[in-house]
């Protein structure tokens, strides 16, 4: 979950998703999540003091929250 939570935000602040990282490990790994969501599961995740680094390109915040929240059953 960690993983591909920070895959994702990454991906968001990056504006841009790494040719490194393969679509299938991707699937693979968001799958749960997904279903947890499908199920009306919630995740909630925070990071804290970050720092991303590409070269030149340095970009740090203090704190990001995600929060997802699964659809509702009908």
């Amino acid at each position: 979950m960690e993983d591909i939570a920070s895959l994702v935000l990454l991906s968001v602040m990056t504006g841009h998703h790494s040719e490194g990282c393969e679509p299938s490990y991707f699937a693979s790994a968001a799958a749960p999540v997904m279903d947890g969501l499908r199920a009306g599961g919630s995740y909630d995740l925070t990071w804290q003091g970050g720092l991303l680094t590409n070269g030149e390109t340095r970009l740090s915040f203090r704190r990001a929250h995600l929060h997802l929240v699964g659809a509702k059953r009908r």
